[in-house]
């Protein structure tokens, strides 16, 4: 049902917004990128990645999730594609990329990397 579905989103996204408070603490002694997993919540394991420039990405993912690895690799690859967009003349830094193509990219490294097995 598309209301579960939707309630299901906002649970993640609750997730998410919680465990940026987490990142944000843990970033001055944390030297490398991938944070690995910060927190649990529900069915939920969350990530963190933070990059150079200070961007923060978080993934929340179901339980059954490949192993730590997949998710590392996911993250290296998200990077690898925000870095290219951040290069762009054209893209703000501060504004929202706003790229289908960008959107299509990053569905593909998930369907890759964050299969459920």
């Amino acid at each position: 049902c598309e209301r579960n579905r939707m309630w299901r989103q906002s649970k993640r996204l609750a997730a998410l917004f919680s465990s940026i408070d987490l990142v944000q603490n843990a970033k001055p002694i944390h030297h490398n990128l991938f944070m690995g997993q910060i927190d649990t919540i529900d069915q939920s394991d969350v990530y963190a990645f933070v990059t150079a420039g200070h961007y923060q990405l978080l993934l929340a993912h179901a339980k059954r999730a490949r192993d730590e690895d997949s998710v590392k690799n996911f993250f290296a690859q998200v990077h690898s594609h925000l870095v290219k967009i951040l290069l762009n003349p054209f893209q703000q830094l501060d504004a929202k990329i706003e790229s289908r193509l960008f959107d299509k990219q990053i569905q593909k490294i998930g369907e890759r990397y964050l299969r459920v097995m």
